[in-house]
């Protein structure tokens, strides 16, 4: 299995303390050795499905669920980056 970047938390190991958008990453579907990024929310009110994008909707609707996250650096803008 490929590592995450150093920077990025295990979902297992920790999840964010407060709902601000974080960096989420996933596995890209179709290239098991390939990463995507995302603007994401962790929302633990949701039962199911807590890792939203920033528009409330669960990110598996449109893909594999966030493995690792990493809080957003000063001035990083929202929109998922391969």
């Amino acid at each position: 299995m490929l590592k995450p970047p150093a920077a990025y938390t295990f979902v297992g190991q920790g999840v964010p303390a407060n709902k601000d958008p974080v960096i989420g990453l996933r596995w890209i579907a179709g290239k098991p050795l390939a990463y995507e990024q995302l603007d994401t929310i962790y929302d633990p009110e949701h039962a199911r499905d807590q890792w939203r994008m920033l528009d409330g909707s669960p990110v598996t609707a449109t893909g594999h669920p966030i493995i690792a996250w990493r809080y957003r650096s000063e001035g990083e803008g929202s929109g998922a980056r391969p």
